[in-house]
Order: structure tokens, then C-alpha cells, then sequence
């Protein structure tokens, strides 16, 4: 069944008029071309919040975009955290480009359903550019007239179809969350779904699955690698540091992965990279003993480029060990026991590409109660 092509927006709230107009501009630029409307609203006292905000969205907008304190025009109590809440309650997807990811930010599930944007302009603009085409990419894939949206039986499939990857379905649904402790709008949006007569139509389908995939694909998928790696990930892979970026994504170009998220950064298929090395693996003396899974890689891109790659600044192996991402320190990491320990409740179950630094781990398991 063909389906209508909607007109996507993108809203844009902050107290600040000269940063709500940069913010703006920035984002015309990052999206000229774009079939897409940007609407403002900037807070001030003797308005209905409830009421500016509801009238700004609709089912087709795909991000909103919030300052964190809302309250300088004289809207006493106004913060961008009812923009967040409100958005959840619509599933709309919504960014904070006030709130610093920094400490232990990641480590929160609740923050699996907000995005958090980076406070420079042309930073935030590109960010909440990816953020809009990658929403927009799920919402025109799945409403592709190929898709059966009656016979998908969860977010894990929804996914691994949408990304044209049938056969790893597993390996998604190691990344999805109890939704009821993630985002109780969502979990209470399902619930009313399920007891309804009649099953929801095409088009409120498409919007929860996107909604729920999306989330889950860039704050969880594409942020604790396992299938997917990104481009610092890509080169803990192969023991490398992420200045040898560009020399290993020239070999590694028919693994790029180029789905949502994606918009101007390189991330690789997993198990694409997996075949060309193992290609390359046969100029490899089977003799030859290799600390870690990332040394063993190392050696067969090293072939690969005709060239040794330089090191890493692991002071534990000299730089020449490796295979997984932390993915707090950013770090090459390995199996050793003194430089790293396994996925545990601070990562997804399928970032197998993904291990925590043991210094990091060491400094914080404590203070988290973990």
C-alpha cells in the first residue's frame, strides 16, 4: 500500500532570540535542499506553555530541539525539561543542547529517550541535522511499499529489516531495553495499542516504530558498538588510533555502513570487515601467536596498507593491542585483564565490539554501586 509523503518539521525552542535565530540559521544551512519546516518558539511570561507547545508539533514533527532554561523571558519554572517530557508523552524525539554530557550521563537508561545536543552552534546544528534525516530515513523505509508492517513482531526485527540486515535480528535484540523502564509514555502508548479492537493504522504504526528504532539505533546500536562500528571503534578493531582513520576506511569502504545516523560519518558492518580481513588472513603465518583478537587484525591491515600502522597510547601494551572500544574513555581496549573488563549493566548485551576500561571501570563501579 503506497503511502502519503508527509511534510516533515523540526521545532526549535530556547528563551535566547539571537541564539534561537543562530541555532536556525545553521540549521538552513546544514539542511538546504531539505524538504523540511523549522518552527521557533521562544518562551515568554503571559503564555500558555501547554497550549504554544502543542499547537508547534504535530505526528510529523521529528525532532524538537530545547534550551535547558527556559525561563528568561519571565516564565517562571519553564525548563527544557517539559519540553522533554512533553515530547515523550507525543513520542517525538527531542534534543537538549544546554545539559553537558559529561560524568555519568551515559550510564543512565532514561537518557536512552532524549539526545543530548552540543552547545556550540555549528556543532548542535549538524548533530540535530543527523538526528532529523535519520528519523526521516526510518519513517520513509518503513513506510516502503516492500514492508509488511502487520507482520513485524517487534523493534529488533523492525530493525534489522529497515537496515537490510534480516540475518542479525539477534544481534539487535540484544540492544532492546524493558521499554516500560526506559519511557513509560511509550510502554502506556503500546498498552493502549494492544487493547485496542482493531490493530493501529499504517501510518501510527510507522510513526511508533521509528520512533522506538531510532532511539535505540543512534543512543544505543551506534554509541556501544557491536554490529555496527563506529569510526573510533573501527580502528580499535584493528589496534590502531583514530588518526589512521582515514588510511583504514580506504580499505574498508564495502563495509561502510550507510544507514540512518550515518549523515557524514563512517561506520562499518561488523561482520563486512569481519569477511575482508578474514580475506586477507591466509598472508598470515598460522604460527604466529597474537596477544589479542585487535593485534591479530593489526597485523593483516598492516598487509593490507603495505605499511606498519603507527601505535596507540595504551601504556599497558605499547600501543599495539586492541580489538574493542571503551566506550566512555573512547580508548583502544583489549582482552587483558589489567586493560579491560566485560560488557556488564553499563552496556547493552550486544555491544560485543564494546568492553570498559579497568581503570575507568575501577574508578567508578564504587561510586555507582556497581
Amino acid at each position: 500500500m503506497k503511502r502519503s509523503d508527509p511534510n516533515f518539521s523540526i521545532a526549535i525552542v530556547d528563551d535566547n532570540a539571537e541564539f534561537l535565530e543562530k541555532l536556525r540559521s545553521a540549521l538552513e544551512r546544514d539542511l538546504v535542499g531539505e524538504k523540511v519546516e523549522l518552527r521557533e518558539w521562544r518562551p515568554v511570561d503571559g503564555q500558555n506553555p501547554v497550549e504554544f507547545f502543542n499547537g508547534m508539533v504535530d505526528n510529523n514533527t521529528l525532532l524538537v530541539v530545547t534550551d535547558y532554561d527556559l525561563t528568561k523571558g519571565g516564565m517562571t519554572g519553564m525548563f527544557g525539561a517539559n519540553v522533554i517530557s512533553w515530547c515523550q508523552d507525543k513520542l517525538i524525539p527531542v534534543g537538549d543542547f544546554s545539559r553537558q554530557n559529561i560524568g555519568t550521563t551515559e550510564l543512565k537508561e532514561d537518557a536512552l529517550f532524549e539526545f543530548r545536543i552540543p552547545t556550540d552552534i555549528e556543532n548542535s546544528a549538524s548533530f540535530a541535522s543527523r538526528l532529523f534525516r535519520g528519523f526521516r530515513s526510518l519513517r520513509e523505509l518503513l513506510s516502503g511499499d516492500d514492508i509488511d508492517l502487520q507482520t513485524i513482531r517487534g523493534p529488533a526485527q523492525a530493525m534489522a529489516i529497515v537496515l537490510g540486515r534480516p540475518e542479525e535480528e539477534n544481534l539487535f535484540a540484544l540492544y532492546m531495553p524493558p521499554l516500560g523502564a526506559a519511557n513509560a509514555p511509550l510502554a502506556a502508548s503500546l498498552r493502549a495499542g494492544a487493547n485496542q479492537d482493531k490493530n493501529p493504522d499504517d501510518t501510527e504504526r510507522v510513526r511508533l516504530l521509528s520512533y522506538v528504532v531510532g532511539h535505540i539505533l543512534a543512543n544505543a546500536v551506534l554509541r556501544y558498538c557491536g554490529p555496527i562500528l563506529s569510526p573510533e571503534a573501527m580502528c580499535a578493531y584493528v589496534a590502531a588510533p583514530f588518526s589512521e582513520r582515514e588510511s583504514i576506511g580506504g580499505i574498508f569502504g564495502d563495509a561502510l555502513y550507510r544507514g540512518p545516523f550515518s549523515h557524514g560519518l563512517n561506520y562499518y558492518w561488523r561482520s563486512n570487515v569481519d569477511q575482508l580481513i578474514a580475506v586477507e588472513a591466509a598472508e598470515i603465518q598460522d604460527e604466529v601467536e597474537y596477544e589479542s583478537s585487535g593485534a591479530r587484525n593489526r597485523a593483516v591491515v598492516e598487509i593490507m596498507l603495505h605499511r606498519k600502522l603507527a601505535t596507540h597510547d595504551c601504556t599497558r601494551c605499547g600501543g599495539v593491542n586492541g580489538g574493542y572500544l571503551c566506550p566512555f574513555t573512547k580508548r583502544p581496549v583489549c582482552e587483558r585483564i589489567d586493560c579491560s573488563v566485560a560488557s556488564n549493566n553499563w552496556i547493552p548485551a550486544g555491544a560485543t565490539a564494546s568492553r570498559i576500561e579497568k581503570d575507568f571501570y575501577d574508578e567508578w563501579a564504587p561510586i555507582l554501586g556497581f
